[in-house]
């Protein structure tokens, strides 16, 4: 795992830990010193955590996105060199269109 995978499962776990944090501090106890302290500190990390999440969640959009386009582009130039193996019901079709083709060509000589 690559430093930068490390460090973004890191600061969500952190910003998870942080929130639940904030979900156990009692609002009649914000008055207290420590207590206050305590919310703006796991406050600011947590929004710290947050913005380490939302750049690498950008980070990885634009890698994915490069990587769509450069094998999006090669299989596009690519598929009509695809060989593609008929399922049963394509070939069925293929049998009934060519029926009909032949049908409607006696049609024409009736």
């Amino acid at each position: 795992m690559s430093d930068f995978e490390e460090q973004t499962i890191n600061a969500i776990r952190n910003l998870f830990a942080q929130v639940h944090t904030l979900q156990h501090i009692n609002i009649r106890d914000i008055l207290k010193p420590e207590i206050f302290r305590l919310y703006q500190n796991t406050l600011q990390q947590a929004y710290d955590s947050l913005t380490t999440v939302e750049d690498a969640l950008i980070a990885i959009g634009m890698k994915l996105e490069y990587e769509h386009f450069r094998l999006g582009g090669a299989v596009d130039e690519l598929e009509p060199l695809m060989i593609r193996p008929h399922s049963k019901s394509d070939r069925v079709m293929e049998i009934l269109d060519a029926k009909m083709s032949e049908l409607d060509g006696n049609a024409d000589l009736a």
